[in-house]
């Protein structure tokens, strides 16, 4: 099978080996799993009630309730729907770079303390560093980086642009990203479709990356994160 990332449609990269698919499968029942109990735990505490193993196990059982189908194993093939394994931590991350990718060319005029301070909390220092290498075959062209460098911030701005991009994002992959999100308090800005519809969306997407950014950026994760090369290679 083919994984697909281009930004016009997904390009193609190496085939998933049967190793990797079952590790994604794998993590992706983790996570269904673990959003079925924090869903419940959610509910019982509306109700005030105990949540019971009863109760997450009707929650997981009700899952195509709450959740837009399936992510298949030809969709994890796709690296955008693998944000879907991530914890909340390592999404805020790669959600954070991704932001900072697109507009790398300003990052080494970056000098505040300040500043370098809240970029670091946001992708850490390895990361920062490769993004700030990155910027030498940049265009002078490249949209000017994000008005604030908070982690919740740069988060939402990278999930809102990965929105906007047409690179394969499954819907259920995409409403665990949500999910995650919603419980770091960056659900409001993370969550909300780019303001003025569709049209706006397309002209976002348009502004904002180059053709084959988004599969650019996916193929460099693995570096950026080296924890995360199990899923991103």
């Amino acid at each position: 099978m083919n994984a697909r990332d281009g930004i016009n449609g997904p390009s193609e990269s190496a085939p998933a080996t049967l190793a990797q698919l079952h590790a994604w499968i794998g993590k992706y029942e983790t996570r269904v799993g673990e959003e079925a109990a924090r869903q419940a735990q959610l509910h019982c505490q509306r109700w005030r009630q105990a949540c019971t193993p009863a109760a997450v196990q009707t929650w997981l059982a009700a899952r195509d309730v709450w959740l837009p189908g399936v992510v298949s194993a030809d969709q994890l093939s796709v690296s955008v729907n693998r944000l879907a394994l991530l914890d909340a931590a390592g999404l805020r991350k790669v959600l954070s770079a991704r932001v900072l990718y697109r507009s790398r060319a300003g990052l080494r005029r970056v000098v505040a303390r300040s500043q370098r301070e809240q970029l670091l909390a946001a992708v850490g220092e390895r990361a920062l560093e490769c993004l700030q290498r990155e910027d030498a075959v940049v265009a002078a062209s490249a949209p000017p980086l994000p008005a604030s460098f908070t982690a919740a911030s740069l988060a939402a701005d990278g999930w809102q642009l990965i929105q906007s991009e047409d690179a394969g994002l499954a819907p259920a992959a995409a409403a665990l990203v949500a999910f995650a999100l919603a419980s770091e308090e960056i659900a409001d800005m993370a969550m909300a479709e780019v303001a003025g519809g569709s049209l706006d969306k397309r002209c976002l997407a348009g502004q904002l990356s180059g053709n084959g950014e988004s599969a650019r950026f996916f193929s460099k994760l693995g570096s950026f994160f080296p924890e995360m090369q199990w899923l991103f290679g």
